[in-house]
């Protein structure tokens, strides 16, 4: 996608109950997510959908337990410890840019990296 043309598909279970249901009925937290204490109510739960074309990426943020599903494709992921300051984040970028050969753009020091596929 080209700069600014990105494609983002981004609803919430407040903004689009109807949607969330529908896509909760047909797949809920798998285990053993499901287990976890945090996830045990899922219907308790703030529940987000997004999709995102390829080269598209959130910058680094943080929040309380999630779990992620992926559809189709993978994803890239870069953690960094808990408790890191934002100030040691470094600017707000594209993390694809992290990836790109060439791009001049390094992950925030202490970041690791792992990729999730889908299934």
């Amino acid at each position: 996608g080209g700069k600014g043309k990105e494609i983002l598909f981004f609803t919430n279970d407040v903004e689009n109950p109807s949607f969330l249901a529908d896509l909760s009925s047909r797949h809920g937290v798998p285990p053993p997510v499901s287990s976890l204490p945090a996830f045990a109510n899922s219907s308790a739960s703030f529940r987000v959908f997004s999709a995102m074309e390829r080269g598209s990426s959130h910058p680094l943020h943080s929040h309380g337990a999630a779990w992620l599903g992926q559809a189709s494709g993978s994803r890239l992921w870069y953690l960094l410890p808990p408790g890191t300051p934002r100030s040691e984040w470094g600017p707000k970028v594209n993390a694809c840019e992290y990836a790109r050969e060439g791009s001049g753009v390094e992950p925030p020091e202490g970041a690791v990296s792992c990729v999730q596929r889908a299934g």
